[in-house]
């Protein structure tokens, strides 16, 4: 795995330092754009394995990619990966954790508990709130370090929601 590592990190500057030279932000498909040094670290894998095997196999190289990153959010896929989240949660150089339950297990709200753990570990969420969530979250997170993304259906009501989040403190 660490020769994996390696080569992934190696060729992964190859291309940031093209883009840098270029002057160009670079974007993925969280939707996020930056100049920054910064990617997706994910492993959809992890919800096969138990977190002994995750630990030993797989956190040495998400800690390393991390770390050659300025800026990182942990795509965490499913239920069954959510039994890494300690583990992600202790890598001092992750950002940001992206937790996604998947279908059929509920909305955000459904999963507050787990962004609280992650908050008091110092790190930030990627988000997708429904409209009627924003106060229970409001009511429980703080806006920092939060990018949430959320669907309206008109300019009025996507006034009105950003009117309620300039609130949040």
């Amino acid at each position: 795995m660490s020769k994996v590592t390696d080569l992934y990190l190696n060729i992964f500057d190859l291309s940031w330092n093209k883009l840098r030279a270029a002057g160009q932000a670079t974007t993925s498909w969280p939707g996020i754009v930056s100049t920054r040094k910064w990617y997706v670290p994910s492993n959809d894998f992890s919800c096969m394995v138990s977190p002994q095997m995750f630990n030993e196999f797989f956190l040495p190289g998400l800690t390393e990619e991390c770390r050659a990153l300025e800026a990182s959010v942990y795509h965490l896929d499913g239920t069954n990966a959510l039994r890494h989240l300690d583990s992600l949660l202790r890598i001092k150089e992750l950002n940001t954790i992206q937790w996604v339950a998947g279908a059929g297990h509920g909305r955000a709200s459904d999963w507050l508990p787990v962004y609280k753990r992650c908050q008091t570990a110092g790190k930030c969420l990627q988000l997708g709130l429904d409209l009627d969530e924003f106060d229970l979250f409001m009511e429980n997170l703080r806006p920092e370090g939060l990018h949430i993304s959320s669907w309206v259906k008109s300019r009025e009501e996507g006034e009105a929601l950003l009117r309620k989040v300039a609130r949040w403190h």
